[in-house]
């Protein structure tokens, strides 16, 4: 009886220690499974990461790629495409309003601002202004226009596109001492505009240090004052009519001598001080007066 007991006891023992045995190598299994799927993860992981950070560097690799390719398709078409501008614009103005070196144009007077501009234009004429700015229009093509380029702001310097430069539309039309008026283009520098009243006997007050070089047109622009303003008033004051051309191409001609004219809307004061925002001024009828019986040293 006592040798069946021990017998059991040992058995139970032996047992117990099998049941340790075997539940410590299932758990260092477990243990060992569960860090090998860590370890997969973590290689997964990273194997995910480095396939993620390649694929950036070959998308920006790409895209660079494009980029450049787009550039230089760009410059390319622009180039081709400016060529085929000049063509055009050929056909249309005569040779010697399209300037081939107009490095002069590009820089104000003072030599603080310099631009750039894919052409540079001079017209004759009103008609070549209508022809620029309704090719432009169509083309949405920038126009700056340009006077005397004596402003100090350096608004009249272009920054790509056409310049328009209106020096050659310099003749005075028109002088009525009847009606105290001048009709010049917007090309005449202020001062031949003063020599030109003075030698019919009238006197034209707008006086500017540039009246050498500034012309009428950038002087309405501007609505410019200068040294006599207090007494006549400024550029506002000074003009009795414009014509325009708008921006595609349309001629707006408001030139009659009237001191008095109360119809409808005065849009000759739109187009003063609009720094050529609205249209491009091509001629002006401008208000003279009596010539000074003395003037102050």
């Amino acid at each position: 009886m006592k040798k069946s007991l021990l017998a059991a006891a040992l058995m139970s023992l032996f047992l117990t220690a099998c049941g340790d045995k075997a539940a410590d190598a299932a758990a260092s299994a477990t243990n060992a499974a569960s860090t090998a799927v860590t370890e997969a993860a973590s290689a997964a992981s990273a194997a995910t990461e480095a396939a993620s950070a390649a694929g950036e560097a070959a998308a920006s690799s790409a895209e660079a790629a494009a980029c450049f390719h787009y550039n230089s398709a760009f410059h390319c078409q622009y180039s081709n495409a400016m060529s085929a501008i000049y063509q055009q614009l050929a056909a249309l103005l005569l040779p010697q309003e399209i300037l081939s070196e107009p490095a002069g144009l590009l820089t104000d007077q003072r030599r603080r601002y310099t631009g750039t501009a894919d052409l540079v234009l001079q017209p004759q004429s009103v008609e070549a202004v209508k022809t620029i700015m309704r090719f432009c229009f169509e083309h949405r093509i920038p126009v700056t226009p340009q006077g005397g380029n004596t402003g100090l702001c350096g608004a009249a310097v272009p920054s790509g596109g056409v310049l328009l430069n209106l020096s050659r539309l310099n003749r005075i039309r028109n002088i009525s001492t009847a009606d105290n008026a001048i009709t010049v283009e917007a090309g005449c520098v202020l001062h031949d505009v003063q020599q030109a009243a003075e030698g019919a006997g009238r006197f034209f007050p707008l006086s500017l240090a540039s009246e050498g070089s500034c012309q009428i047109g950038g002087n309405i622009a501007c609505n410019a004052g200068g040294l006599n303003v207090l007494r006549y008033g400024t550029m506002r004051d000074l003009v009795m009519g414009l014509e325009v051309v708008l921006p595609n191409g349309e001629l707006v001609s408001h030139l009659h001598p009237l001191h008095k004219d109360t119809t409808g809307y005065d849009l000759r004061q739109l187009f003063v001080g609009s720094e050529g925002t609205l249209g491009i001024i091509t001629e002006v009828t401008l208000r003279l007066h009596p010539l000074p019986e003395a003037v102050s040293a």
